[in-house]
């Protein structure tokens, strides 16, 4: 029996996003689509805006103009930035955070969960103690 289906919603689908830095614009893209289980790669020249772009995906950054749906459900911008920085992780090609000691990079993690950080000393001193791992700093 051929049963046929309704495609699934896409993962993220972003239309009429716009960037600009002062007068120059930097993105304009009609539509971008991102099913989830896949891979997309990204690439292009020096300048054209990868790396914006991919904060912009990632709630790190906001678009000029840009309308989102996550999963078929159109959200605002505000709406999905919390969506993302809570499920998407960007990782930077030139680390500004990992250059820390590990404790430091623990601790800013922390941070932004909300600890205090003479919890998060504690947490992560015991953290360390259980994974015997007492001589890392």
């Amino acid at each position: 029996m051929n049963v046929l289906r309704k495609p699934a919603a896409p993962l993220l689908r972003v239309t009429g996003l716009t960037k600009s830095f002062g007068s120059r614009r930097l993105l304009t893209i009609d539509e971008l689509t991102l099913d989830g289980g896949t891979c997309t790669l990204l690439q292009g020249n020096n300048g054209v805006g990868k790396t914006t772009l991919m904060k912009i995906l990632a709630g790190l950054e906001s678009p000029d103009t840009a309308r989102l749906e996550l999963g078929g459900h159109a959200l605002s911008w505000s709406a999905a930035r919390r969506h993302c920085r809570g499920c998407v992780v960007y990782v930077h090609q030139q680390p500004f955070v990992l250059d820390r000691s590990v404790a430091e990079n623990v601790g800013y993690g922390l941070r932004l969960a909300g600890w205090s950080f003479s919890t998060g000393i504690v947490l992560f001193s015991g953290s360390l103690y259980l994974l015997a791992l007492t001589d890392i700093h």
